[in-house]
């Protein structure tokens, strides 16, 4: 696909883009939305955190947040993704002229995550926040606070947790008030409908010049049998209609329409290179049509945990891999590996880790894969490691696990022209008596090459006890000892090209 768009317009999006990104860096996953619901910006470490502006707009419906007033909601049905991930949502004034002009005209939110979960494989028993007040005038509501953090579904560090937030709120907030007067970067409403119009017509332009025109039909067969189907309609210059009318309603598969919504902008944006803004002009050059109460827009999700990271993680794959064969160049993608998890080491009912290792990118005709590419963390949301906000210090002091290993592997994964990205390696003694959860529907699958490149290798999960060692292969729930040895590899993308090897003279 082309690295840029050559439009003029770009240069407006591309400014404000950077200084917004620059500015909410040390914040994300968080999100500045007006209060009409018109998303801002949004920084992401993953594509489920495009609902952080859903997340603002119910809270601000619901409550009729005045300017200081604070609000969390974790609730599915209201933009969250996952009842373990919480949003915060606060209500500021950017555009009032004087100090004591309170006038609510924006929301940032923030998301942090309030505890593991106890399986992959049943309904979570946890807490579901729906959107509720825990501030007025920047006063917290310490009642309200105490009845969430006794809750049993809410985990152990939620009341410390919650501190943090509440301060990185506060202090983006005083990020946001000291940029507001620079020149060309105000939040006026002729400055932010510019910057919408200059976003939605790059993006519309690139889609234009990237993708066919036309009318295209796909169908996806879970492994429950059931079908999504999809009709992908591309109008030059106009918008791009993913329209998945004919997909049925389901009690395994469940998404919200929020995250369906996430799914497709993160596949269209994951085919390019160059960063693509997750703001209302993006968001308006999209049109999704999901049938009521279909397995794509659930009215209840049963769990949120398998939708947030399995569900969410198959649809976004279908995806791309559908809008590839629109592409005009789409044998030039080779396929990436699915990587393993979610996964969960279960202590007790509070003390749960819960893990993913993501697979490695496959080549394209321009560059080798990257290292641990996962959709959901593509660059065009994050640009930075996976792991960069991890702490192995911390996950040892909270739960009973000793980490020998975690990095990426040095192996080439899939051989050709342009090579596969390596997955990654995490090697744990678990020190106390615990439950693993795995889901991993197939290890033995490689990544596929394309055009003549090599497939890449597989991913393998072993468990070691007193010389024991046993293999896994697919999703797995098992007992574990303490003093239990975990190996997990997750697999490496696809190569593309044939490799050409030189014969001596």
């Amino acid at each position: 696909m082309n690295t840029s768009p050559q439009e003029g317009d770009l240069s407006f999006s591309v400014q404000w883009n950077k200084a917004l990104k620059i500015l909410f860096a040390e914040f994300a996953p968080a999100a500045l939305t007006s209060i009409h619901g018109s998303p801002v910006h949004i920084e992401a470490l993953n594509a489920s955190d495009l609902s952080l502006s859903a997340c603002a707009k119910f809270c601000y419906q619901y409550l009729k947040m005045k300017s200081g007033d604070l609000a969390i909601v974790n609730d599915p049905s209201s933009g969250g993704s996952s009842l373990d991930e919480i949003c915060l949502v606060k209500a500021i004034s950017l555009t009032g002229k004087t100090s004591s002009d309170l006038t609510t005209d924006f929301l940032i939110s923030l998301r942090f995550r309030m505890g593991g979960t106890s399986d992959a494989s049943s309904p979570i028993h946890s807490l579901r926040i729906p959107p509720t007040p825990i501030a007025m005038k920047n006063v917290l509501n310490q009642e309200i606070l105490s009845a969430i953090g006794s809750h049993p579904g809410t985990s152990l560090q939620f009341s410390e947790s919650l501190a943090l937030q509440v301060e990185k709120l506060q202090a983006l907030e005083q990020q946001l008030l000291r940029i507001k007067s620079l020149p060309g970067l105000n939040f006026s409403a002729d400055q932010l409908e510019l910057y919408f119009d200059s976003t939605k017509k790059s993006l519309l332009s690139w889609i234009s010049k990237n993708l066919s025109n036309g009318e295209f039909h796909f169908q996806h067969k879970l492994i429950t049998g059931e079908t999504i189907k999809l009709r992908i309609e591309c109008k030059e210059n106009e918008n791009i209609l993913f329209d998945f009318i004919g997909t049925s309603h389901s009690e395994h598969f469940q998404l919200t329409e929020f995250m369906s919504f996430s799914a497709c902008f993160a596949a269209l944006t994951s085919l390019s290179t160059f960063e693509i803004p997750a703001n209302q002009g993006s968001f308006s050059a999209l049109q999704l049509r999901t049938p009521q109460n279909s397995m794509l827009n659930a009215r209840q999700i049963k769990n949120t945990y398998l939708a947030s990271r399995t569900h969410f993680k198959e649809l976004c794959s279908f995806l791309r891999s559908s809008l590839l064969k629109l592409g005009r160049s789409g044998k030039n993608f080779a396929s990436d590996s699915e990587g393993i998890g979610p996964c969960s080491i279960a202590f007790d009912s509070k003390r749960i880790w819960d893990f993913d290792l993501p697979g490695g990118q496959g080549g394209s005709s321009e560059r080798n894969g990257e290292t641990t590419h996962s959709l959901w963390s593509h660059e065009a949301f994050a640009n930075r490691s996976i792991f960069e906000s991890f702490s192995v210090e911390k996950t040892e002091k909270n739960f009973a696990l000793q980490f020998q290993n975690l990095s990426k592997h040095t192996h080439i994964s899939g051989k050709g022209v342009h090579t596969g990205g390596a997955g990654m390696q995490l090697k744990l003694l678990v020190l106390s008596e615990a439950e693993l959860n795995i889901f991993a529907p197939n290890l033995k699958t490689r990544a596929a090459g394309q055009s003549g490149g090599k497939a890449g290798e597989k991913s393998e999960i072993t468990v070691e006890f007193d010389e024991v060692k046993i293999e896994i292969n697919a999703s797995h729930k098992q007992k574990l000892l303490a003093k239990t040895l975990l190996r997990l590899s997750s697999g490496g993308g696809g190569g593309w090209g044939e490799e050409k090897i030189e014969e001596d003279d």
